[in-house]
């Protein structure tokens, strides 16, 4: 749950072309996301630990934090604050897609994804083909999927996994990046962050592939990063690599 919790905070920097001084904006947002939602979410599962009615019926409860709640709050207030969660999701999920829809425009843009010419139109503001490509893959997932259980675990388990591969990358790659002089920057600050930030990923990828539970989520994810590193190499390397030429 925790680990579910904080992601998606990297929407913000996938926006940023649409966004006011992004340079200061985008990194405050994503620091802002991390920390509330470090923050309460924190607070919300030492709240449902610590409300616990029954541990053995909580543990052969199908859905135990929905059970929690409508234990110890009642039915109506239960029920009410889940129509709560499920607007939540609802609104995040809006997000995911906007940002991945926004993804295959930037890179079809660049001509550096598969049919370019078609995914980069725009009509009349919004990138209808990719945001079509992004609804049906979405669904297609949800359909072939075992559970919901393995659906959200895949879904906190890739994000960590993208996360590590993302910051060594950027860790190899940093000393070769110029930054604007009214740009943020960690600063001083930056191999500490990069250090928690590793052990944190590793620790969180850790739980969610140890237990049995996650053995599905986990064979999904690794399939996924698989997919990924197959096309990255056989497809997208050589257009980035002709695109990041072409600008300089």
């Amino acid at each position: 749950m925790g680990a579910f919790t904080i992601v998606r905070f990297k929407a913000a920097a996938n926006l940023s072309e649409e966004t006011v001084n992004a340079t200061k904006t985008v990194p405050k947002a994503i620091i802002s996301s991390v920390a509330l939602s470090g923050i309460f979410g924190l607070f919300f599962l030492i709240a449902s630990v610590m409300a616990i009615p029954n541990l053995n019926d909580v543990l052969n409860s199908n859905n135990p934090l929905p059970y929690i709640i409508e234990t110890v709050l009642g039915d109506v207030i239960g029920k009410s604050f889940l129509v709560l969660v499920i607007i939540s999701i609802f609104a995040t999920g809006l997000v995911i897609t906007t940002s991945a829809s926004r993804l295959i425009y930037a890179m079809s843009r660049d001509n550096a994804f598969f049919f370019s010419q078609k995914f980069k139109k725009i009509s009349p503001k919004t990138p209808i083909a990719a945001t079509l490509l992004i609804l049906i893959l979405t669904l297609i997932s949800t359909y072939f999927a075992e559970s919901l259980t393995v659906l959200v675990a895949a879904t906190a388990l890739l994000p960590a996994l993208i996360y590590l591969i993302t910051i060594i990358t950027y860790e190899l790659a940093r000393k070769n990046v110029e930054f604007r002089a009214d740009s943020f920057t960690l600063g001083k600050f930056s191999k500490p962050v990069f250090i928690f930030a590793i052990l944190w990923l590793i620790l969180e990828i850790g739980i969610l592939t140890i237990s049995k539970e996650f053995h599905s989520a986990t064979i999904i994810s690794g399939l996924m990063v698989i997919v990924g590193v197959i096309s990255y190499f056989l497809f997208f390397r050589s257009r980035l690599v002709k695109r990041s030429r072409l600008v300089k």
